[in-house]
């Protein structure tokens, strides 16, 4: 009997609601209509940004890598070290895109937006970048309190010196972090890279410019060990190679007449130790080589970067929904809060 009183109750309940906002309906309708075209102008008010997306995969560089320099040293006759672990994990690989040191080579990188003269980057991105209207409210405290400021010490915008960088140079930075988007999957190992600009032809030269700089960025940093065993062994090298062609110029010397002093088992001597020298370090010279390809990353382009055609943002339709359903959503809690402080 209770059960059936409460369940009553509640349906009473329900009705009564109901019967509340329906009484309401006029201001219901004309609030949220009120939201709706507030929610159509900021639709249309947002400039578009169009998405350019690629995906690569880092090869398992233990294998692919080590093989192939395997192979190559076999045919020299040289034992390599298989030690080829990976010194730089994908999973920071966000964090070196989006790095200052790494965004700041985007600084001069042309681009040839649609409808305009080529241009850098920090140019495009400083002076064509289109903003909603209200944007000029929301700044206008900052401008104003800029033109009152003091210029920075050593402030340049044409010298790009990452511990005296500008205030643009600083915003450009942060814009250009902030329309690159990286995700590493710890697990496939797939890192996927979308850029968002407002032209999409820019867009699209970024997104391939990231890989470029990227592969760059990471063979530099594995390679640099051994690219600096392989300078001073390849010093080496020159240095044993002019000292056996001097012995040999000296032997040949010494075989015409017998005016050097020495007998011809210490000349033989002589040469054999320069030979021994020098073919040890054409050995270790070829090694060093072989270990700067080990160390050498290997990606695979999954999906290259591709023009977009349509824009990704800003999403109009949604926003014009969503502004809906806020309106009839904060109409009826506004009804009810009434209603509370009337009674």
């Amino acid at each position: 009997m209770e059960k059936k009183q409460k369940v009553k109750s509640d349906e009473i309940d329900l009705i009564s609601i109901v019967d509340k906002v329906w009484s309401e309906r006029r201001f219901l309708i004309k609030f949220t209509l009120i939201i709706f075209v507030i929610g159509v102008i900021i639709a249309f008010s947002l400039p578009r940004a169009y998405k350019s997306e690629s995906k690569i995969i880092p090869e398992d560089t233990k294998e692919v890598v080590a093989n192939k320099a395997n192979s190559f040293a076999s045919l020299l006759g040289l034992a390599v070290n298989n030690n080829t672990s990976l010194e730089i994990s994908a999973d920071i690989y966000p964090d070196i895109i989006r790095s200052t040191p790494y965004l700041l080579e985007f600084a001069n990188l042309k681009v040839l937006p649609q409808g305009m003269a080529e241009m850098s980057l920090y140019e495009y991105m400083t002076l064509h970048q289109k903003e909603a209207w209200w944007s000029f409210i929301t700044q206008l405290p900052r401008k104003i309190g800029e033109l009152f400021a003091p210029k920075a010490i050593g402030e340049n915008d044409t010298v790009w010196d990452i511990s005296r960088l500008s205030r643009p140079q600083r915003q450009f930075i942060r814009d250009l972090a902030n329309s690159i988007h990286v995700n590493a999957d710890k697990e496939t190992g797939l890192i996927t890279i979308d850029v968002l600009m407002q032209d999409p032809e820019v867009a699209t030269s970024v997104a391939e410019n990231i890989i470029q700089h990227l592969y760059v960025y990471i063979t530099s940093y594995r390679t640099q060990k051994a690219r600096e065993e392989l300078k001073f062994i390849e010093d080496m090298y020159v240095e044993a190679h002019n000292a056996y062609g001097q012995t040999q110029e000296r032997f040949k010397g010494y075989a015409k007449d017998y005016k050097l002093g020495t007998s011809p088992v210490t000349s033989q001597v002589n040469m054999d130790l320069a030979f021994g020298f020098y073919n040890m370090m054409a050995q270790q010279y070829e090694m060093a080589k072989v270990n700067v390809m080990k160390k050498r990353p290997i990606f695979s382009v999954i999906e290259p970067a591709m023009m977009p055609l349509n824009a990704d943002s800003p999403r109009k339709m949604l926003i014009m929904l969503l502004s809906i359903g806020l309106g009839i959503f904060i109409g009826v809690i506004w009804i009810f809060i009434k209603d509370a402080f009337v009674k």
